[in-house]
């Protein structure tokens, strides 16, 4: 019973005739992006850089810690290099 007073409630409704709303244009923010992935890659390297620098310019050996940021370093590096910035607007022409 309760379900034919909602199909006649929703026949009455007619959804099929109602008209979709317009699309809104989505934002593309690609070269930001990409402008925050390659300037934290800049920033990390350079601190990398100075900490490498500041051990073995003090004649210190390198441990663990800094092989593993050398290679976590090296892993983002390459995700950055690889990963394309995507385009969300297809291109219409």
């Amino acid at each position: 019973m309760r379900i034919q007073h909602h199909l006649r409630q929703m026949d009455r409704l007619d959804l099929h005739t109602r008209e979709d709303p317009p699309l809104r244009e989505v934002p593309n923010y690609a070269g930001r992006l990409k402008w925050a992935i390659w300037s934290l890659t800049t920033a990390s390297a350079i601190f990398l850089g100075l900490r490498l620098y500041c051990k073995l310019s003090r004649h210190r050996s390198l441990w663990w810690d800094d092989g593993f940021l050398i290679l976590s370093w090296v892993c983002h590096h390459s995700m950055a290099t690889t990963t394309p910035c995507p385009r969300l607007r297809p291109d219409t022409g």
